[in-house]
């Protein structure tokens, strides 16, 4: 894995990764970690991708993400009490919670070792809050099928871990679908909002997230 500092520790690690490798079909790509973006104080995080320029994920941003996030701002602008999801139906975060940043390198180099293939891989690891003292390690999906993969490896690489540490799903952006409208296994084409006296909180994030009141 390409990161700024030495290779991460495998003092998280209970089974080493040496041990499964032969098993699995081996490593044919490497990880590229970016550099750290701090999104408020106490909130950073970090993107990683299997291309060295994270070419993928610098072309979802405008290809995917923008086109989106504004979806959502203009539905709930205009009042509407049932949001259209189709464009977050293909964008799936399979994610894990763990303690440190350290601990989300060492997970993502273990990874690596074990599972890393042709497939492509992306995603970004960091915190919403560093006086939590959780981070979460959240692996980018475009389908079903590469979801239902990835919770798969994930959750193996879990069972090698010294701790317990909890694998999680997620559709779109949490912090702006999933408060609006609630679990997303309830979503259907058109989905009620859930918690209408966020709008003007989620409105308001939303402008700032897209730099519209700078």
């Amino acid at each position: 894995m390409h990161y700024k500092n030495s290779v991460p520790s495998e003092a998280f690690f209970k089974i080493k990764y040496e041990d499964l490798m032969g098993i699995f079909y081996g490593m044919t790509k490497e990880i590229y970690v970016g550099d750290r973006s701090q999104v408020r104080p106490g909130s950073f995080w970090t993107s990683f991708e299997t291309d060295p320029y994270l070419k993928i994920t610098r072309s979802d941003i405008y290809g995917r993400c923008v086109p989106c996030i504004e979806s959502l701002y203009f539905q709930i602008k205009e009042g509407k009490e049932l949001i259209n999801v189709e464009l977050v139906n293909n964008c799936w975060k399979v994610g894990i919670i763990l303690n440190s940043e350290e601990e989300c390198l060492a997970f993502l180099y273990y990874y690596q070792e074990i599972f890393l293939s042709a497939r492509p891989v992306r995603g970004r690891f960091g915190t919403r809050d560093a006086n939590l003292g959780t981070y979460l390690l959240l692996f980018q999906a475009e389908s079903e099928t590469e979801k239902d993969i990835l919770e798969e490896e994930l959750t193996l690489c879990k069972a090698a871990l010294q701790r317990p540490a909890e694998i999680f799903i997620q559709k779109g952006c949490a912090s702006l679908y999933h408060e609006l409208l609630g679990p997303w296994q309830a979503w259907q084409a058109y989905t009620p909002i859930q918690k209408p006296d966020l709008v003007p909180q989620l409105l308001s994030h939303i402008r700032k997230l897209l730099f519209w009141d700078e």
